[in-house]
């Protein structure tokens, strides 16, 4: 118990015989002070990066099971919910969503309206991938350039 006492006590001196240092005392007490700063700076920034992952994540897990039950539980959708969620796909489907008309009777999808040719196989598949849709009937005016047509712009 003496020696641990005596290594515990040398210690302390010999600690504050470094920071209380007349020459160098001030620079290593700075030192010390802007590595604890930096070192909780850090700390902080990895703890607000993990809350924030883990927020993204949860909420990611939590639309998953609720997409996965809405599959299994097939429920009918109303043709206005329906055109609801074709129009939210389209917008990640094509450029112009606003030019494209979405009609729905129960289940069928009729898409018409003006199209560039190089986003329609995208947008069939996003309206055909839509929870609810039984059929696409396509009645899309397709364009190879958006040219002089206004809401293609």
């Amino acid at each position: 118990m003496r020696l641990r006492t005596w290594l515990v006590g040398t210690g302390l001196v010999a600690g504050l015989m470094y920071f209380l240092d007349a020459d160098s005392g001030r620079r290593r007490r700075a030192q010390a002070r802007d590595r604890v700063a930096s070192l909780t700076h850090r700390l902080d920034r990895a703890r607000g990066w993990a809350e924030r992952s883990a927020t993204y994540y949860r909420a990611s897990m939590k639309g998953m099971l609720h997409e996965t039950r809405a599959r299994l539980r097939d429920e009918p959708v109303t043709d206005h919910v329906l055109v609801e969620r074709v129009r939210s796909a389209l917008g990640r489907a094509v450029r112009h969503p606003k030019a494209i008309v979405i009609l729905a009777d129960r289940g069928m999808i009729t898409v018409s309206g003006q199209v560039l040719a190089e986003e329609v196989a995208a947008l069939l598949v996003a309206v055909r991938a839509v929870r609810g849709v039984k059929g696409v009937q396509d009645r899309l005016e397709v364009h190879a350039s958006p040219g002089h047509i206004p809401a293609l712009q």
